[in-house]
């Protein structure tokens, strides 16, 4: 994903459960060095850890809302207008 200062990788992780931590993401520069992550490792922390992701990605500058407008900038989808 393109943002203000560079290139960077972003992986969506799914354990396939429907609880608050069986989804996140983590964001990577094009050396693999990990940036961020939203992972929490239980429920109570996961405000704390979300607000401390958007307020990285805000200022990395990458697109929002994710991934909708993000799989539509690489064209991994193809959204009808």
């Amino acid at each position: 994903m393109r943002g203000k200062a560079g290139l960077y990788v972003v992986i969506n992780y799914w354990t396939g459960g429907n609880c608050g931590t069986c989804e996140w993401s983590e964001a990577f520069d094009l050396k693999g060095r990990r940036l961020f992550t939203d992972k929490a490792e239980n429920e109570l922390a996961m405000g704390r850890i979300a607000r401390r992701f958007d307020r990285k990605w805000d200022s990395l500058g990458l697109p929002n809302p994710w991934p909708r407008n993000s799989f539509t900038r690489i064209k991994v989808l193809k959204m009808d207008k």
